[in-house]
């Protein structure tokens, strides 16, 4: 991560550590790491698409998005809920 950051100091990593706690259905190389959700440059979210590459360059955990959505209606977003296994 530091890498990173000295090589794009504009840019903010938005993630999370995963740790054991009520879910235990991860594979066990999965704990322990910090995987990024969210890139923000100068106030601007960048796109995965914008992300990925720079971060797989700097071999960071990143969360994959499940699926790309343009403004979803409530029953949409419902009916997403239901398929996150």
């Amino acid at each position: 991560v530091l890498a990173y950051l000295q090589e794009h100091p504009t840019h903010r990593l938005f993630g999370e550590w995963l740790i054991p706690h009520t879910l235990k259905d991860y594979v066990d190389t999965a704990w322990r790491k910090f995987y990024i959700f969210d890139v923000v440059e100068d106030g601007r979210h960048l796109s995965y698409d914008e992300y990925k590459p720079l971060l797989d360059e700097f071999d960071l955990d990143y969360i994959v998005p499940m699926k790309e959505i343009v403004n979803p209606t409530q029953e949409t977003l419902y009916a997403l809920l239901e398929q996150n296994d």
